[in-house]
């Protein structure tokens, strides 16, 4: 397998998006709010054309061998502050061998190169599992829970 790599996502690449989402859509929906939300690849296309003119998100999509295998973004970005959020999700057949956390170090890089970012955050729902082993991974620390959902943060 090649290394993962994180790359922006083009208009063409709504279709395999849309695949990919409608392959996980039961496992994602149990975590991700917006994905019952998503029912066509024109929705899927909406989306991105939207994500590329919000100034406070960055959306990128993982490959390996050059096929998309889940998303990674930076958003609630606030340049002023030096601070991020970031989300993401992975096809269920890529879970558990680490692409998330490369793709996590990946995007850690460019927050710090491209956008001087120094704090990222991570908001999980306390029962995602698989989310906060990456998290954990990745050295984020625990800061707080609300209600359902644990905060991590990590200074870069």
């Amino acid at each position: 397998m090649l290394i993962n790599q994180i790359v922006i996502p083009k208009l063409e690449d709504s279709t395999e998006i849309f695949k990919l989402i409608n392959r996980n859509r039961l496992e994602l929906s149990e975590w991700l709010p917006w994905v019952s939300a998503l029912k066509s690849i024109n929705d899927e296309i909406i989306f991105l054309r939207d994500s590329f003119k919000d100034e406070t998100k960055l959306i990128f999509a993982i490959k390996i061998n050059k096929n998309i295998v889940g998303m990674i973004d930076l958003h609630g970005i606030d340049l002023h502050m030096g601070t991020a959020e970031v989300g993401y999700w992975l096809d269920k057949s890529y879970v558990g061998r680490g692409i998330m956390s490369k793709a996590l170090t990946e995007l850690e890089k460019l927050a710090i190169k491209e956008y001087k970012l120094k704090k990222l955050k991570i908001i999980l729902d306390l029962n995602n599992i698989k989310s906060l082993k990456v998290a954990k991974t990745n050295n984020y620390h625990f800061i707080e829970q609300n209600d359902q959902n644990l905060i991590f943060e990590k200074r870069l």
